[in-house]
């Protein structure tokens, strides 16, 4: 029902726009409303018309950037929010954005200078949660473990208490402790799915992630089918998809995802720097899957 919902919307915000072709705010939310039903280049060409009517103010900018992002080109991606951090030099998500493209390019030194520049500007819970990030990715779980605590005691978000059950779960001996986390995540996971999010989907596929690392084997498949059902070609869903039928050991099913992941113009970064896809990236299948694919 939630797919027939966006229809709706997508259709009264192309009505709006018929009526006044300069609403930025229209162009915008048609652009991304389009990017989630997998209508990519109907976005992309949204996107950058929204930009050409206010090409100094951000939000459009932003938008089109994180769909580069989702879709693996992070050159353009890089482009555009590095000319965002030059736009707004004050807003710490900027440099953060600018820093996670070094990470999915490979370039560990000038991410840790952007996420570090990131924690300069704002040190508060989200940019100490970015910055841990840069050290999970390096496999240096135990620096970005107190950076993961000290985040998620000062927040009531589900993905930083997902974030923090992540990195414990990496360390010898923190598996209870994971479990901890996890349930915390789980719990403040459910409050915003009562709260009617602007995005269920999303709160849906974390969710899933959640119980499959507390090896809840059939909430988890529940919860990443429904995520599936309202939103399919959400790309991060799909992401979320393949961890989760991984922790769960359903390989079928998370090569399944994989392949869609991929068809969807979904990035392979995103999927080579998981360390919980070691395992699958091992896998016969996974090669014949990615092919050429650097």
């Amino acid at each position: 029902e939630e797919s027939g919902r966006g229809e709706e919307a997508r259709t009264a915000r192309r009505s709006a726009l018929e009526l006044d072709g300069r609403c930025y705010e229209a162009q915008v939310r048609l652009a991304r409303s389009c990017a989630d039903a997998g209508a990519s280049t109907e976005a992309e060409r949204l996107f950058k018309k929204a930009i050409a009517l206010r090409p100094d103010y951000p939000r459009a900018l932003e938008e089109l950037a994180y769909f580069y992002h989702l879709h693996g080109r992070l050159d353009e991606a890089q482009a555009l929010y590095g000319r965002i951090s030059r736009m707004t030099p004050g807003d710490p998500q900027a440099f953060f954005n600018l820093g996670a493209m070094h990470l999915l390019k490979g370039e560990n030194a000038l991410a840790r200078r952007m996420f570090e520049k990131s924690y300069a500007i704002e040190p508060g819970s989200a940019s100490r949660s970015n910055l841990a990030l840069i050290y999970y990715y390096d496999g240096d779980y135990r620096r970005a473990l107190p950076l993961h605590e000290a985040a998620a005691r000062e927040s009531s978000e589900h993905y930083e208490w997902g974030n923090l059950g992540d990195t414990r779960r990496q360390i010898p001996g923190l598996q209870d402790q994971a479990a901890a986390a996890y349930r915390r995540a789980v719990e403040l996971a459910e409050k915003a799915l009562s709260a009617r999010p602007d995005n269920p989907a999303e709160v849906l596929s974390s969710l899933a992630l959640y119980y499959a690392h507390l090896g809840v084997k059939q909430k988890a498949l529940a919860a990443i089918a429904r995520a599936r059902r309202l939103a399919p070609a959400f790309l991060p869903g799909i992401q979320r998809a393949i961890l989760a039928y991984e922790a769960v050991g359903e390989r079928s099913l998370a090569l399944a995802a994989l392949r869609e992941y991929l068809e969807r113009l979904g990035s392979i970064e995103e999927i080579k720097r998981e360390p919980d896809l070691a395992a699958l990236r091992r896998d016969p299948a996974y090669r014949e899957i990615v092919g050429n694919r650097p």
